[in-house]
């Protein structure tokens, strides 16, 4: 069974569509993205409105502008009682360096998300502590 669940909600920069940023991310993957890309085209969603964030466990926060600025998606997805995860990425507010890994967030990136998630669902303590550290942080 798959473990992520993922609502993309639009992408910034030379992609046609979602299939080809998806196909641009699945090749900066290497062999194991290629290998998902099938499944993940298959999967795909309509738009996910901003309101929905709240009924998923984990919010995940890439680089990238969702509405707004890139700096409001991010204060956006601690107001939902999410777990929000960041990927690992060189853009950094200013408020970046007061981000605390497993106590407001989460850091992932494509090699650790699935062993981040597993941590998450199976250490409640981590869970409770990400998703206070996340409301304090809002």
């Amino acid at each position: 069974a798959p473990h992520l669940d993922v609502g993309l909600v639009g992408f910034i920069g030379d992609y046609r569509d979602v299939h080809h940023c998806l196909q641009a991310l699945a090749n900066a993957s290497g062999d194991d993205g290629r290998a998902k890309l099938p499944r993940a085209v298959a999967n795909l969603k309509p738009r996910l409105d901003l309101l929905d964030y709240s009924k998923y466990r984990f919010l995940l926060h890439m680089p990238g502008a969702a509405t707004g600025s890139y700096s409001r998606n991010l204060q956006h997805l601690f107001m939902h009682g999410s777990v929000v995860l960041v990927w690992t990425h060189e853009a950094a507010e200013w408020y970046y360096p007061l981000l605390r890994d497993r106590v407001h967030v989460a850091f992932c990136n494509a090699s650790t998300i699935e062993a981040v998630i597993t941590d998450v669902n199976t250490n409640a303590t981590l869970r409770d502590t990400l998703l206070a550290g996340a409301e304090w942080y809002y």
